[in-house]
């Protein structure tokens, strides 16, 4: 099993080097970022930032010292993004060998079979940061609430002595970081430290999560004092985005391509066999009752399911107000959303195996992982 497995990522590895390994031109963006990190020294790269970008500043900083390294080209910055891509992958390991939070097949084959994730896998932009430390928040979040649950249901954790406060310092240091590196980081932070206020299953201490959060209102409220973040608002003027149908089209073309509104019958069909297996996977309903419903309210506790899925409903949410105001939402920006994604899917796969049969699992994962896959290579091609 080790050895599948290590096999497993080397093929995910070489994949995700299709952007070194494929003839690709300097992307504009790719030109801009180099030349900022380049011309400008720390104290002035985060000025020449606050006024001409519409990201918080921590990507910069990282390429910068990595610039300093002898890494001061396009293909040098490119291999940065392609070591957060190839460690996203080792975190999801890790956290499926140490902590069994997630499954390990399903999640990594989604990822790394991402056509957008692949792309900016070696692209000098920090979305292969993002989904890292995404991911970072994500699994640690899980580890922590599923030993918290074993606390108060009175079974013995798993953890080792010591091992809850490391978790800790991932999850805070992760949601910090990634809350300076994107505003949609900042958007998923924010929201899974508001809801931990209330549930308090990763700490019980309020003061950490609500420090991280008055933190990352001080970039934008810089922004905003300088005047910079409207006019990086309005220029994503080239996004175009007809109401409802684009969010949502942006949403899945970020995290699940293969599920995209379209009047073409095979992603027609996708849609339709998908929704047929959900049903299935579901089973019979269980029963609905006032009382518990009222008292998990009390509770303010959720499953795991609801835990990954609300992020994501409330930042398309957001996503479709502010595209309806002025068109602003665009597929990578949702890459924030993959390892939630990807570890309900793999939940998925796992029930599907239960309910119907490991072979249709099986088929099901390999047909999605195929088609990214192509998909991606396509792009790379393309591009």
């Amino acid at each position: 099993m080790a050895l599948l497995m290590l096999l497993l990522l080397a093929m995910l590895a070489v994949h995700l080097s299709l952007g070194l390994r494929f003839s690709r031109p300097f992307h504009a963006d790719e030109i801009w970022t180099v030349n900022a990190i380049l011309a400008n020294r720390f104290a002035s790269l985060i000025a020449f930032i606050l006024g001409q970008d519409s990201h918080p500043p921590f990507y910069y900083l990282v390429c910068k010292v990595w610039s300093l390294l002898g890494f001061d080209s396009i293909p040098g910055v490119r291999l940065l993004s392609y070591s957060f891509s190839l460690t996203t992958l080792l975190v999801f390991t890790v956290f499926h060998l140490r902590f069994r939070v997630v499954s390990f097949l399903a999640p990594c084959l989604l990822v790394a079979t991402n056509p957008l994730f692949t792309y900016y896998s070696t692209f000098v932009r920090p979305y292969a940061l993002v989904v890292l430390l995404a991911a970072l928040v994500i699994l640690s979040a899980l580890a922590l609430r599923t030993q918290s649950a074993s606390v108060q249901g009175q079974r013995k954790s798993v953890f080792a002595p010591g091992e809850r406060t490391k978790l800790q310092v991932i999850f805070y240091a992760s949601c910090l970081i990634l809350g300076l590196t994107h505003y949609y980081g900042t958007l998923l932070v924010v929201i899974l430290l508001f809801w931990d206020l209330f549930e308090r299953r990763i700490s019980s201490k309020r003061i950490i999560g609500s420090a991280i959060m008055l933190t990352l209102l001080a970039w934008p409220i810089l922004q905003i004092l300088f005047g910079s973040l409207n006019y990086q608002v309005q220029s994503n003027g080239w996004v175009k985005v007809v109401p409802f149908l684009s969010t949502l089209n942006n949403l899945l073309m970020g995290v699940f391509p293969l599920q995209l509104l379209s009047r073409q019958p095979h992603y027609i069909f996708s849609l339709a066999m998908l929704v047929a297996l959900l049903v299935v996977s579901r089973g019979p309903a269980p029963r609905w009752q006032l009382s518990a419903s009222l008292a998990r309210l009390r509770s303010v506790s959720i499953s795991t399911v609801e835990y990954l899925f609300i992020p994501i409903l409330l930042i398309f949410l957001f996503s479709l107000l502010a595209d309806q105001k002025t068109p602003f939402s665009t597929p990578y920006y949702f890459l924030i959303c993959l390892p939630a994604v990807a570890v309900l899917f793999g939940m998925f796969i796992h029930r599907i195996a239960n309910r119907i049969s490991p072979a249709v699992a099986c088929l099901l994962l390999g047909a999605v992982a195929s088609a990214q896959w192509l998909l991606a290579v396509e792009m790379a091609r393309q591009t």
